[in-house]
Order: C-alpha cells, then structure tokens, then sequence
C-alpha cells in the first residue's frame, strides 16, 4: 500500500542517475529505500496499473503528503520520510519542498481525474473497491470517549475533510458500478494509535471492520491476487 499525493502520481522518472546515487548511499531502511526509489525512478500509476489483478483496492485516506517539486516543473514527487532525508542531507538547488496545503484543490481534482481514466483502462467498475474515510470529531483514550478541538486544529482538519469529500466525489462518479466500503457512523479516533489520535487514526474496530468487507467482496477469488492501493 503506497501512502502518495495524489498530484505526484503524474510524475514521471528522474532525468539521469544522480539523484539515485545519492538515495542508494542514504542510510535508511531497505522498505525506505524500495519506496524512495519507486517515488524516484517510475511514474507511481505504472506500477499500479502494470501487474493486472482481480481487484485493486483504492484507499486514499488523507494522503495529502509534502512534495518535491523539480524547479523545472516537469516531474513532482512525494516528500516520503526517505525522501525528506534525501532533500536534508543533499539540499539539491534542483527540487524545492511543497507543503501540500499549498496546492489547489483544483490541481488535486485534476489529478484524481486522469489517474482514475487511467486506472479505468485496466480494471472494470467492478474490479476496483473504494474504501471510504472521513475525519472523525471523538476519540477514546482507553477509558472515555472525548471530542477533538476543532477549533484549535480547524484549518487542517477542515481542509482534509472538503478534500476526501471532493475526491470521493470524483472517485464515486469516474468508477461508477464499483464496490464501496461506506464509512460508519460509529467510528472514532484512538489516543493509543500508534499515529496519534488526530480524526484519520481509527481505532482498530474500524481496521476489522474494513477488512471483513474487503474479504466478503473478494470472497470468489480468495486465492487470487488483491492490489492495495
């Protein structure tokens, strides 16, 4: 499963072998590394698209990640934790760091519209699962349930929330006869997540959850290959 920002899927590879010399002599972890140089060195829909499976599972959560942008324009990657070691240890004068909130949300419909188009040339509506996600106001700290303090974080959680919305939308209309996962009602966030407890980190009954509704949609091909997405 690739956590990616939807715009850098439209990117293609590097230009030379420089930029992967220099990831290859980071020390990072061989996972770090097989996700750097797939951010690095292919367009991230190629390798989506290239292995053709019963289902793709598309699960696009908040994803809205920090770029790297080549100053050129032409190529713009997700800013991975791999990737932010590469930019702080080489400071390259040729990428610039883009903070995903500063992107349109008309650059990131843009974005889902094609790479959906290219996704329907592969896989049929009913090939592809759309797992929903909201950002949720309460979460339990083991004992209680509370609410989050949307008023101190409101900028980032609203903007994440109008975001999915816009997304789903386009995702909903674009693979139309698809399978979706909806969201419960019930579902709260969980101080104990070993992400933290902001509105996108589930308790696990949610993780079961979505799991048991993925396995009952694929139950025909159990033994055959899923693509998580």
């Amino acid at each position: 499963m690739w956590l990616i920002n939807w715009v850098s899927l439209n990117s293609g590879a590097v230009d030379g072998n420089q930029l992967l010399d220099m990831a290859n002599e980071l020390e990072i972890t061989k996972y770090e590394k097989r996700v750097l140089f797939q951010e690095l060195s292919k367009n991230v829909i190629e390798w989506l698209t290239e292995e053709k499976t019963n289902y793709i599972l598309i699960d696009h959560n908040n994803c809205r990640l920090q770029l790297a942008r080549s100053l050129d324009g032409k190529n713009v990657y997700t800013m991975s934790d791999a990737g932010t070691k590469l930019y702080n240890k080489y400071k390259s004068p040729q990428y610039e760091k883009v903070p995903a909130q500063n992107i349109s949300i008309e650059k990131y419909k843009k974005a889902a519209t094609m790479i959906a188009e290219k996704i329907l040339k592969v896989y049929k509506p009913t090939e592809i699962i759309l797992h929903i996600h909201k950002c949720v106001d309460d979460y339990i700290d083991g004992n209680r349930i509370m609410t989050f303090d949307n008023e101190k974080y409101v900028g980032s959680n609203c903007s994440v929330r109008i975001l999915m919305d816009e997304m789903y939308n386009i995702l909903i209309d674009k693979f139309d006869g698809c399978h979706i996962i909806e969201f419960p009602h019930y579902v709260i966030g969980d101080s104990n997540h070993k992400f933290g407890r902001f509105g996108l980190h589930y308790h696990s009954l949610y993780d079961e959850y979505g799991k048991n509704a993925i396995d009952i949609i694929c139950q025909n091909h159990s033994k055959k290959k899923k693509r998580f997405y």
